[in-house]
């Protein structure tokens, strides 16, 4: 619905209600007392990530010098996978070493959700606002003709590999508990980690892979 409205109106006016509504969520889930505030956050979170991984990535994009486009792609995805990873890093080490490890990650988000706020106050805007009109409308789920064939390709290649990281970062925390006898919730936390930063190092290599030897190469790895 929202994703062609930084085209016309501006990424800065896009990613910074995101950026509220990632701290509306955070501030729901620090102070969340039953089951119901926990899905009001997870929603709000998600309306941001669905308003800022896209813009914001149009907007790294935007500020790559010419002929780097490309490669500030590949960095931005591998910047939203790495910080997956960092999420459950960070979070498994305050789960073992700071008091309240259900409420204190959302406390270190806010502050990081602060930081990001005033650097994007800051950056350039990179879209001259164009004349008033139709803002949200509903996109067409459509795949051009053109590359279809690579399209499905890649559909189900990445289809897998999130139901695989997906799986194992659900399970792989309880089976070092249970089955390994490995209580860390750091540990924990960076076998999750080790998953998503080796994706965002293969995020970066892609740019020097061509097509076909990137989906051999990647559907191998997994």
């Amino acid at each position: 619905v929202a994703g062609g409205v930084s085209d016309r109106v501006g990424r800065k006016p896009v990613l910074i209600p995101g950026l509220l509504l990632s701290g509306a969520s955070a501030v729901v889930l620090l102070t969340a007392q039953g089951t119901a505030a926990l899905y009001i956050g997870r929603v709000l979170s998600g309306l941001s990530v669905g308003l800022f991984a896209g813009t914001a990535t149009a907007m790294i994009v935007d500020l790559a010098p010419r002929g780097r486009r490309e490669v500030a792609t590949s960095i931005a995805v591998a910047a939203n996978i790495g910080g997956l990873g960092l999420g459950s890093l960070v979070s498994g080490s305050l789960d073992e070493w700071v008091p309240h490890p259900t409420r204190t990650p959302y406390a270190v988000d806010l502050a990081l959700l602060a930081l990001a706020l005033a650097a994007l106050m800051i950056a350039p805007e990179t879209v001259r606002r164009r004349p008033s009109g139709v803002i949200l409308r509903l996109a067409r789920l459509r795949v051009p003709r053109e590359i279809r064939g690579l399209f499905w390709q890649a559909a189900i290649a990445g289809f897998c590999g999130f139901a695989v990281s997906g799986l194992f970062g659900a399970v792989a925390p309880s089976v070092m508990a249970q089955l390994l006898g490995v209580h860390s919730h750091v540990l924990a936390g960076l076998v999750v980690a080790l998953l998503f930063f080796a994706s965002a190092a293969g995020q970066v290599t892609t740019p020097r892979l061509n097509n076909h030897t990137a989906l051999t190469a990647g559907c191998i790895c997994l």
